[in-house]
């Protein structure tokens, strides 16, 4: 199983070179364009939250991802230095316990209700969030 560990700062900027690089990244194995749109829009989810809400958008701390893959499946873990906004985690994570469509109209919960859709498995822990999506049937 490959691994690519990347951490970035906690700015907006960073989710524009963390999108251009899991795209070429899955471009490179060849996945599947449905599949790879479904782990990148993931990946941008968690990396977002990570920023605002884990890390307050502070530029001084890192949001760390790590990449493993095989030719059945990709893991990803998203990893923050610290739930900062513990709050506006916890509504995040309850908005999308409930489910439903009334969701995406709210400010909160939408970015996770999407990596639960597009993801196979999805392991919320207070600072990091682990994702795997299957690449091959």
């Amino acid at each position: 199983m490959r691994a690519v560990r990347l951490d970035l700062p906690s700015t907006i900027e960073s989710i524009h070179l963390l999108d251009a690089l899991i795209s070429e990244m899955l471009n490179l194995m060849q996945v599947d364009e449905q599949i790879s749109h479904q782990i990148n829009l993931a990946v941008i989810e968690a990396g977002t939250n990570a920023i605002k809400h884990g890390n307050a958008a502070d530029p001084e701390k890192y949001v760390h991802f790590e990449f493993q893959a095989s030719s059945e499946k990709m893991t990803i873990l998203v990893q923050d230095s610290g739930c900062l906004n513990q709050h506006k985690l916890q509504e995040s994570f309850s908005l999308a316990e409930a489910g439903g469509d009334n969701n995406l109209t709210r400010s909160a919960g939408r970015g996770l209700q999407l990596i639960d859709a597009y993801m196979d498995e999805v392991i919320y822990d207070i600072a990091s969030v682990k994702m795997i999506k299957r690449i091959k049937n």
